[in-house]
């Protein structure tokens, strides 16, 4: 998922200052931050009501953002390859 570009100048801040992050953890904080200040609220409805102008619709941002800082055996659709030799 992209960032829209206003949630930028926070990933910058959150890489620089939370540096052990990996790059989707800092687009998922981003994401959040950015939109609970836009909702003027951390509730996660209000920050979906904020994000439903700016990407895709309310599952696809819901889901998004439940998963992001999970790892890859814990989200919804792991991501594993298997190779037959």
């Amino acid at each position: 998922m992209l960032l829209p570009s206003a949630f930028y100048p926070h990933a910058e801040c959150i890489a620089k200052h939370l540096p052990h992050l990996r790059p989707s953890q800092v687009r998922g904080l981003a994401l959040w931050v950015g939109a609970t200040i836009l909702a003027r609220s951390s509730c996660q409805n209000a920050v979906l009501g904020a994000l439903l102008t700016l990407g895709p619709g309310w599952h696809t941002t819901r889901q998004y953002l439940q998963e992001w800082l999970r790892d890859g055996a814990d989200r919804a659709a792991p991501c594993r390859v298997q190779l037959d030799v």
